[in-house]
């Protein structure tokens, strides 16, 4: 695993990487609000570079809690007209670049396998994101796009081949 002196920082707490040869991560650590740099072994470069986006977020989706705080059906708690269809969360002990944990849709398949990427543009706040869909069929993810419809915010979903 990665590590930081003599301590090991799990796969959870990572927030982004830059190209995989470099061999760092950018982390985050629960007790701590900074940002520090975490040198990978050659081993663990090499096994990143090897992965696909995919493969990496199916990873830390098996490796993190699905906490959620937006069941199926319940409404947005500004935006009353907009009922989540399917439960809505983030993962713990991610950051996402708004500084909370990473966004995740859950679908009603496995939850460690990572179904599609929904990215998120708002003009309002001036802001994008990118939420995980994890378990969730073709149809699931289109009402996930249907969600967003009569929102302002622009939207992109990648959808993972399943081939």
């Amino acid at each position: 695993g990665a590590r930081v002196g003599d301590d090991e920082i799990p796969l959870a707490t990572r927030l982004r990487c830059c190209p995989p040869s470099c061999g760092s991560f950018i982390a985050t650590n629960s007790d701590w609000d900074g940002v520090i740099t975490v040198a990978l072994s050659e081993d663990d470069a090499q096994r990143y570079a090897a992965m696909s986006i995919w493969q990496q977020l199916d990873e830390v989706a098996s490796a993190s809690r699905i906490v959620v705080d937006r069941p199926r059906g319940s409404r947005h708690p500004r935006f009353p007209q907009w009922v989540y269809p399917l439960d809505y969360g983030y993962l713990a002990g991610t950051a996402s670049g708004d500084g909370e944990g990473i966004d995740v849709w859950i679908g009603s398949g496995d939850p460690h396998h990572v179904s599609a990427i929904v990215s998120t543009y708002d003009p309002g706040k001036r802001d994008a994101e990118v939420k995980v869909v994890v378990g969730a069929t073709t149809s699931e993810v289109h009402l996930i796009a249907e969600f967003y419809g009569p929102q302002p915010q622009s939207l992109v979903v990648t959808i993972r081949d399943r081939a």
